[in-house]
């Protein structure tokens, strides 16, 4: 387990918060979305089950038109060896 989370904790450092930034302005109702979950240190558990259960009773999309793919490509390909070595180290 530890070295699993040691995995996602890399993924996200060094590919997955990017690409969650660059899908992000591709999710429909963005906006609804993004003031629904804009946590705060004075979250208590109550926002946080509120923002799971907005999550749960919605249906997130993310629509990309053909221009946005290159870029999203190019963010794929240049991180193609860390991934290719996070998943490598996952067995």
């Amino acid at each position: 387990m530890r070295k699993l989370n040691m995995a996602i904790g890399v993924f996200f450092s060094e590919f997955g918060n990017r690409l969650l930034k660059e899908l992000s302005v591709h999710v429909v109702g963005s906006e609804e979305l993004k003031d629904r979950l804009r946590m705060t240190a004075s979250w208590k558990k109550q926002d946080f089950e509120a923002a799971l259960e907005y999550l749960r009773r919605t249906n997130q999309r993310i629509i990309i038109d053909c221009d946005a793919l290159p870029c999203l490509k190019q963010l794929m390909a240049g991180k193609r060896s860390g991934l290719l070595s996070l998943l490598e180290n996952r067995s």
